[in-house]
This record gives C-alpha cells, structure tokens and sequence, in this order.
C-alpha cells in the first residue's frame, strides 16, 4: 500500500464529485505522466501529501495520458470540471529543471492570461485533485502553451471532456480502502493541524498552573463507517501535568465524510516540557489503536520574584547569612544597605517593615532603624532598604530580620546579619571572662582546701590529746615540739603537705601550743601551689569531760598556674576561730570548731591576646563538727567510728585588673561569684596495742566519703577509702613515731597518701 492524496470511485462514462481530502490506493498501480515545460521552478510536497508548483513565466505543459475527474485550486472548483492545474504525490516521474528558454506555440483549451489571480516567482500556490482513474473512458489529449512577460506567473485552467469509448487511455485496477481514519486538530499549528498516528500534537504556547483544553477532530475518510473507542491514556504516564480528563467523543460511530470531536483537559504543573498520552481504538486496519501524544512546554506564570543584595556581602538567600565584612566599634551607629530587585514579570509588592515587626532576634547589639525606599518594585528594578544598628558590647554581634512581600515562592524573605567588634581589651576581657573566672575560682579553690585541711589537722592533734588524756595512751602532756607531713598523689594532682607544732603547760589545765601546716599541690591543668601557715592554740581544760580553744594564726602561699591563662599568684592570709572537745556519754566524743579569715591576692595571668594584673580580697568561713566513739572489743584492741562534716566558703567579690592587649591598656573588672566545699566522712578506726608496755599500735580504717564543690563549675561525689597506721612511743615517753597510709577514691578521682609524723616532748 501507499499513501497519495487520490480516493477513486469506480464508473464509466461518468464524473462524480465528492469532498474530502483524496486518501489512497491498495492493490493496484497508477502509470502516468506529467511532463512540465522547462520553465517550472520547483516542486514541493508539503506534509499534507500536496504538492506546490511555482511556474515561470513561460511554460508548456502536456498530460499524457490525460486524467479525467476535476482539478481543483483556489475558489474555482466544482461540477464545471474548470479547475487549476495541480501536481499530487504519487506522480512519482516527475522531472524538475531548471529555468531555460521557453518555448511559444499557439494555445489549445487553455485560456493564456490570467483569469483568476497572479502570484511573485517565489509564492507557492498549492493545488488538489479530485476525481476517479478512467475506465473505458476517453479523455482529450491536452497540449498547449503560453506566454508571459517574464515577470509574472501565470495560473491555468482547461475543460475536461469525456464520452463513453471502448478504448480506455489507461487502465488500472484498486481496492478501495473502507474505514479510513484522518485526524485535525485546530489548537496545533504544526504540521498545519495533521495529527499522524504515533506522531505528536505540539502545543504552541503553555503556562504552568494555567489548564488547557485541546479539541481533537476525528475524520471518516473512507467509503465505510468508522468507528472509534473512549480516549485515555492507554497506560502510559503523563509527565509534568496534573489529573488528565479525556473527554468522549461526540459520536463513536462516523459515515464517510463526517467528523466528530473530542476533548483533552489537562494543567501543566511546574514550568518545562510535559506530555500527555493519547490512544484509542478504531476500526482502520492499519491504524488500530491510534496513538499520539500531546506536547508542549510551560512557561512560568506571571509573577514577582524578589532578589536582595547587601552593601556588606553580596547577594544573599532566603535563610542566608550576611557578614558584616569589617569589624565596627562598639556604641558607634552603623548601617548596611539591601538592594531589593524584582527580576519577575508583574510589580513587586513589599510589606512596609518595622523594628518591631521584622526584627525577630538580636545579640549584642540593638537595631536603630529599617528605612524602605519604596513598596513598589516594577518588573527588571529595584528599590533599596537601609537598616542601621549599633553594636552593644564587645565580640560577636548579631540580628534576624525578615521583608515580606507577593513573592509566591518567598513571601517571607529571612536574613541573618552577623559581625564582629573591633578587638579592645574589654572585648577579649568579656570573651574570655568565663575562663578567666574559672582561673580565678581554682586558685582560691586551692587556698581554701590548703585551709580545710589545716583545720582538719588541728582538730586531729586536739582529739588525739584530749583521748590521749583519758586512756593514758600516746604523748598527752608538754609536747613541745610536733612535725607531721604528708604526701599525696592521685591520678590528676598531686599533693605534699606537713604540720609542725609545739606546747607548753601555763597552769592548771592550761596550754598554749603553736601549730604549723605546709602544702604542695598540683591540678590536673597543671596549677601549682606551695603554701607555709603558723596557728597559736590557747587550750584550757575546763572540767574532766570538757577542752576549749581559741587559735589566731597566719599563711602565706605561692602559686604558677597554667592552662589557657598562665600567670601566678601571691596570698597573705589571717584567721582566727574557736574549738571545743567534749565526752557526750561514756566513751563518746563530740568536737567542732568555726573560723573567719580575710585573705590579699596579687595575681599575674596572661593568654595569647591579654594579659591581666590585678589583686583581690578574699573573705573565708569555716566550720565543722565530729563524733568519735571509743570501743574495747577486747583486751589491747580499740575501736573508733568516727563522723566528720567539714565546710569552707570564701567570697571573691569584684576583681579589678589592669587589661593590656592590641596594643592598648584599659581597666576592667568583673564579679567573680563565690566558692564553697563540704566534705563529710563516716570513718571507723580499729587499734591494737601491743609491745612491751602497749608501746606499738596499728591502726585500720576504712571510711566512706563524700565531697561537694561549688563555683562557676560544681561537682558532688562519693565514694570511700581506707587507712593503715602504725606508731611507736620510746620507753621514756617523751617522743612517739607515726606512719600512715591512706587511699581514698571520691568520684572518678582516686587518692592515695602517705604520712610520717614524729612528736617530742623536751
């Protein structure tokens, strides 16, 4: 089969006339000749299957064998069988020449001049046919010529005669095709309307969100009824477009030379290329289902589209962050610029800003005003806003504001401004002052466990004299001299540390004893402090169950501290406080004390930016309380539980140092708080005395232990420990020899120590 712009209807001796595009032929063959004069410009064949002639100025034309049925062109065609001449597709021979020299002779049936319209040499005029093969029909053989002026071209007509003869011009033999499909639709102007089957249907112009409604035009080209099924998708996936509706036909069932229509409703959903599926089934042969697709592109709908620009750092996004690119001064008024362009295709409508409306969060600084050039943004302009601002405080500032607008896609457009100070000694004071507190606090954490512990030795010494007078065991009178020391190492710190003492005897009940205390300890960042006290103890014996005192004393310590500020530190210190010992009940004993001390730090500290000279005045209370139990299990054995609850606090106060840094000096200070710590211990001691006169006693002592730190950084631990001892007192009784080791884990710390202690009476 092929196709052609040619239908037949067999008959002899007859024309008939019917409308419609010509179709084609099956099973047969066509042997014909069209033979142009040399003065034909060109031939083209458009999609349609029509061919386009431009015919020169002087041309000869002659048919053989002649056609019979009607040649159709412009308004002239009908059952005159007048028409223009016209060249179809399946003339297969048809020969193009150049322009030559044309030849004149004289004209046969044509009428030379024009008698209906004159077209340029380079306008195509297009031309049908319409008619039916010749079968025992004789047709004039039609030969003529014309000539023109060499300028214009000529259209030409000529009758068609025919008459009953029993000798055919030609001869050919077809099949009809019967139900023949033909599909149009007047919203595609490619390939002028032609939907092929398999082909596409391009959409010339689309708008995303915008529905299009596309009417489809089925023709019956064939001799029989055509007949067609519901439209749809046939199973295939639209792209870039919403629901599909495929609309019924008007009619599923066409006779020949009749139409009907159908429609595809559909919305493109975002801007870009899209495709909506087409099929349905038809009782052509050859074109059974009919399928297509419905293409195009969208284009974005009309709409604003906001982009801002800042003076500082460009364009910014929604969400972004503009950095202020220079550092400002803090307290001096700034400003930054936006430039507010509308790059969309309608104006551009803002939401008149305010401070307190827009401004959605601030840091360090205070936002002094939002100035809005215009709410009105014509499409490719732009309009400006100017905020100013005033940083507050040294470091890193910081403010949200938003701009809401008819931007479909931002209504609401965020920016974040950020920026940093000019760098001053009070800025890096204030951004580093939470370290510098730590420093501080740790320094003076250090000096108030130097005196925990002191108190907490003095109040030993007390105990062991005041039972060492009521069982008759150690060295209980007119000790004049008294060393003790002690080294602790944990996995963090490590620390050394040693009491010295002497006593003399006033009176009656009466003693005075000078008491004193070293210290070495390292942190776990470090830090180091070396501290020397001295304590004068006035203790009188009130009644046979009751000791009081009353201590005055002095301390003086050192320290080099490290970390992120390194530096060191220089305390004098004086405290004075009061203490009883008392029996509560047979063999039980309470004791407590409370103290104040005032203390002068001078301290040098300095990181990589600042360095700080400044000095402080400390304010120390102390306090604590145990209750001592004395057990004899047995002959030379003894037991001593033991509750103990020791508390210090000092108060810092402001610290004022002189700040030096960037080239510049300034003072500054700043409240750095207070601190405290509360130990508190269960802690019982099992003794056996044995030698020669009960000279040598061992000691065990397991504890449970608990400690809470408080400061800029607190911490509260428990945990528990042990402690063996062993002294030895000489046959004379004036000196006695201890030895002591202690392990205790609080927390996640664990500490271990050693103490030697010798005491002489002389």
């Amino acid at each position: 089969m092929f196709k052609s712009l040619m239908k037949g209807l067999m008959a002899v001796g007859a024309i008939t006339y019917f409308s419609g595009p010509v179709k084609a032929w099956v099973g047969g063959s066509i042997s014909t000749t069209h033979t142009f004069g040399t003065c034909l410009v060109d031939v083209a064949v458009d999609p349609t299957g029509y061919s386009h002639i431009r015919i020169g100025s002087s041309a000869q034309i002659a048919s053989s064998p002649p056609l019979q049925g009607e040649f159709v062109g412009g308004a002239n065609h009908g059952p005159t069988g007048y028409g223009y001449i016209a060249v179809n597709s399946f003339f297969n021979n048809l020969l193009v020449r150049d322009i030559e020299a044309c030849g004149f002779s004289s004209v046969s049936d044509f009428q030379a001049n024009p008698f209906y319209s004159t077209y340029s040499l380079t306008e195509e005029v297009s031309f049908a046919f319409r008619g039916v093969p010749a079968h025992g029909a004789v047709v004039q053989t039609t030969t003529g010529s014309v000539t023109g002026d060499g300028a214009t071209a000529y259209d030409f007509r000529f009758a068609l005669t025919g008459a009953a003869s029993a000798a055919p011009s030609y001869e050919s033999s077809a099949t009809v095709v019967a139900p023949e499909i033909f599909v149009t639709s007047s919203g595609v102007t490619v390939n002028k309307g032609v939907i092929v089957d398999g082909g596409s249907a391009q959409i010339d112009s689309a708008t995303a969100g915008t529905p299009i409604a596309l009417t489809v035009r089925v023709h019956s080209e064939g001799l029989e009824t055509l007949t067609i099924g519901q439209p749809g998708n046939g199973g295939a996936t639209p792209a870039n477009v919403g629901a599909v509706v495929y609309g019924p036909p008007g009619s599923l069932s066409l006779a020949p030379d009749t139409y009907t229509d159908f429609s595809v409703l559909f919305t493109p959903t975002a801007a870009g290329a899209f495709t909506v599926p087409v099929t349905f089934v038809t009782n052509d042969s050859d074109e059974n289902p009919f399928n297509f697709e419905i293409t195009g592109y969208a284009a974005l709908p009309p709409q604003s589209d906001i982009m801002i620009t800042s003076s500082e750092s460009g364009a910014v996004a929604d969400n972004g962050t503009d950095t202020v690119s220079s550092a400002v001064d803090v307290g001096t008024p700034q400003t930054v610029t936006y430039q507010i362009s509308n790059a969309g295709t309608i104006p551009l409508v803002l939401t008149p800003p305010s401070i307190e409306t827009n401004i959605s969060y601030t840091s360090n600084v205070t936002v002094d005003s939002l100035t809005l050039n215009s709410t009105s943004v014509a499409p490719n302009s732009s309009t400006t806003m100017v905020i100013g601002y005033t940083a507050t405080a040294g470091g890193a500032f910081e403010f949200d504001w938003f701009l809401q607008s008819n931007d479909p896609d931002l209504a609401t457009f965020n920016i974040t401004v950020s920026g940093v100070t000019a760098d001053t000694p009070e800025t890096e004071f204030e951004k580093t002052l939470e370290e510098i507190i730590d420093t501080v606090q740790a320094d003076a954490r250090r000096e108030l466990l130097n005196e925990v512990s002191a108190n907490q030795d003095m109040m030993g010494g007390a105990l062991d004299r005041f039972l060492g007078r009521r069982t008759g065991n150690g060295v209980t009178r007119n000790a004049s001299f008294d060393v003790t020391g002690s080294l602790s190492v944990t996995d963090e710190a490590a620390t050394a540390q040693g009491t010295f003492g002497g006593s003399d005897v006033t009176g009656s009940g009466a003693s005075r004893f000078l008491f004193g205390d070293f210290n070495l300890s390292r942190d776990q960042d470090g830090s180091t402090t070396g501290q020397l006290s001295a304590r004068v103890i006035w203790e009188r014996e009130l009644i046979n169950d009751t000791t009081v005192g009353y201590f005055l004393g002095g301390r003086a310590s050192r320290s080099n501290l490290a970390g992120g500020f390194e530096g060191d530190a220089s305390t004098l210190g004086v405290l004075a406080g009061v203490y009883g010992i008392k029996e509560l009940t047979d063999n039980i004993f309470g004791s407590a004390y409370v103290g104040a001390g005032y203390s002068w730090t001078d301290m040098q500290i300095a990181s990589p930016t600042l360095a700080l000279d400044g000095d402080y005045e400390g304010k120390s209370y102390y306090a604590g309380f145990q209750v001592t139990g004395v057990i004899e299990p047995a002959p030379k054995m003894e037991v001593r539980p033991e509750l103990k609850v020791d508390y210090g606090y000092t108060d810092i106060g402001v610290v004022g140092f002189d700040a030096t840094g960037f080239n510049t000096s300034s003072a500054v200070s700043a409240d750095f708080g207070s601190i405290s710590l509360l130990e508190t211990a269960f802690r019982t001691e099992v003794l056996w005395f044995m030698g020669d006169g009960d000279r040598t006693t061992l000691s065990l002592a397991p504890s449970i232990n608990c400690r809470k730190e408080t400061g800029q950084s607190s911490s509260s631990d428990c945990g528990g420990g042990v402690e063996l001892g062993i002294a030895n007192q000489s046959a004379d009784g004036r000196a006695q020899l201890n030895a002591n080791y202690a392990f205790t884990k609080v927390g996640n710390i664990e500490q271990q120590s050693i103490t030697l202690s010798l005491e002489m009476q002389f």
